[in-house]
């Protein structure tokens, strides 16, 4: 069950805000943003609507249901602050942790080769009195038609057999 966008900015983004040296503040009846030390006597201020489209963007990202991922937080050479999805080697602090599962962009989509099994579904179909239809169907779903797939939880081969259902089936080799 996902959460509203209000409870995580509640949760998550305001102790984040809170904690590092970007302050909100109203100083004569304008918005304003300041940058990095928390010192008073310091005028590195900037006008909140200039900074509204960066923070917009976060927010977009943040919120973007396709989009999930680890968030870190590290402080560049220069004092500013950056939030990214991959700290690339520098010293950074994840400050959101993605709990979806993930999907590997580097694997091409592999395409139906049922051919390559025609045989099996059919003969085994017609073992167990099932549609053919129904075979492919589930080794699309499962396994996306690779063999050689395993789940993080032990699931192997076209099927997706656990361990102990491929040994209860008397499965020798699940791939």
């Amino acid at each position: 069950m996902s959460r509203k966008p209000s409870e995580f900015l509640r949760e998550r983004l305001l102790p984040l805000l809170r904690d590092s040296p970007v302050v909100f503040r109203r100083h004569n009846r304008k918005n304003m943003i300041k940058l990095g030390n928390i010192d008073r006597k310091e005028t590195n201020t900037y006008n909140l609507s200039m900074k509204c489209t960066g923070l917009l963007l976060l927010m977009t990202l943040l919120f973007a249901p396709a989009a999930s991922a680890d968030i870190f937080r590290y402080v560049d050479e220069d004092g500013v602050i950056c939030y990214t999805d991959s700290p690339r080697g520098k010293k950074a602090d994840r400050i959101y942790k993605d709990r979806t599962e993930s999907v590997s962009v580097n694997q091409p989509v592999s395409k139906p080769r049922s051919s390559e099994y025609h045989d099996i579904i059919h003969a085994k179909a017609s073992q167990y009195d099932l549609d053919p239809s129904l075979i492919r169907a589930v080794i699309t779903t499962e396994s996306n038609w690779d063999r050689r797939a395993v789940s993080r939880k032990g699931a192997m081969g076209l099927m997706q057999l656990m361990p102990a259902t491929a040994s209860e089936m008397n499965v020798r080799d699940p791939y």
